[in-house]
């Protein structure tokens, strides 16, 4: 029986590229995660036959981890708005209408862009058509972000705009929102799966009347990014995703699932997880159960070497399968032993 099945991550971009999926070599693939279901539709219509019929799919939908996003709970809208993205091209006109709309509709809005250059010479046109149509000194170009930068700007914008089709993984978006702005996305196939209608635009003049919305929640911004896309809800959704996906994973022992539990969490956390690991080898899965209860599994899951062991084992108790399989990465990755293993198109560990 084979050891351990194989797992491949799709990203947006691995959509749309030219020849990335049909140049990797599918045979002995197992499982295949998208960021979206609309990117498999889009691989199914695009590539008829390519995934093998064997491998099961599954969505892996975004996530942010709010609790390291600061907010201030008493801020309000501002005319100081954001847009996040790659300067590409289509970006770039987009920018520009967004910028004329915003200031036709109040002259003391100002843009700020902030993302990675791929193409300088249209992101210079931008600049000079601000200058040469009046609208440079409400137009503000950073281009990428160095890191910890994130927080100043998500601080300075109340609302920050992105106009990625690529979608599937909204980052920008989600950190917005969990920093308590507003997040204003341009919508693209899928978006409705991870976004509320009121948050998507289509027009320019759609995103300028949500921008002027005089309706503004950061509360409720914070919220939503949390309850639907925290730590805990990403925490739900990757036992569920192990849960459908290694269903019939071949049986492996749960001392094998567990051994070798990191040493640097509390004393006291130790000795509770050490016992219902043993419980649950030996079948006693109420025991186990109620020493899992005892344990403060959302505080333990900022450990992340644990994380995957506290995963395995509440779905093996889950499941009344303490030898559920679970899939490791080998010593020979960058990854640390106790961590999943899903691997990308070019073969390495995420």
């Amino acid at each position: 029986a084979r050891e351990l099945p194989t797992v491949v991550r799709v990203l947006p971009s691995d959509v749309w590229s030219n020849g990335t999926l049909t140049s990797f070599g599918w045979r002995g693939v197992d499982r295949v995660l998208f960021d979206s279901d609309a990117h498999e539709d889009v691989v199914r219509e695009m590539h008829a036959g390519l995934l093998p019929g064997s491998a099961r799919t599954a969505t892996l939908r975004p996530a942010v981890d709010v609790e390291r996003m600061s907010w201030d709970a008493e801020r309000t809208a501002s005319f100081n708005v954001g847009w996040r993205g790659t300067l590409d091209a289509g970006a770039a006109t987009l920018i520009y209408e967004l910028l004329a709309g915003l200031t036709a509709h109040d002259e003391r809005y100002q843009l700020h862009v902030a993302g990675p250059i791929s193409d300088a010479a249209q992101v210079r046109a931008l600049a000079y058509r601000a200058e040469q149509t009046g609208l440079a000194r409400h137009l503000h170009l950073y281009g990428a972000l160095a890191q910890g930068e994130d927080a100043g700007f998500y601080a300075q914008c109340s609302h920050v705009v992105t106009t990625d089709v690529l979608g599937g993984h909204p980052l920008y978006a989600l950190q917005a929102l969990a920093s308590g702005a507003r997040a204003v996305v341009r919508e693209y196939d899928g978006s409705r799966a991870v976004f509320p209608a009121e948050l998507l635009w289509n027009t320019v003049g759609q995103a300028v009347d949500q921008i002027a919305d005089t309706n503004y929640a950061p509360a409720a911004y914070r919220a939503f990014a949390s309850d639907h896309y925290g730590r805990p809800a990403q925490t739900a959704q990757v036992t569920d995703l192990l849960d459908r996906l290694f269903a019939d994973a071949d049986s492996r022992r749960a001392s094998a699932l567990f051994a070798d539990a990191p040493t640097h969490v509390g004393a006291d956390a130790r000795a509770r997880y050490a016992q219902a690991v043993a419980h649950a080898e030996a079948g006693r899965t109420e025991e186990a159960s109620a020493l899992m209860d005892g344990l403060d599994v959302e505080s333990l899951a900022y450990d992340e070497q644990l994380a995957a062991h506290l995963m395995a084992l509440q779905l093996a108790l889950a499941t009344d399968a303490t030898d559920r399989a679970l899939v490791h990465a080998d010593a020979a990755t960058d990854l640390a032993p106790d961590e999943p293993l899903v691997l990308n198109l070019a073969g390495r560990a995420l």
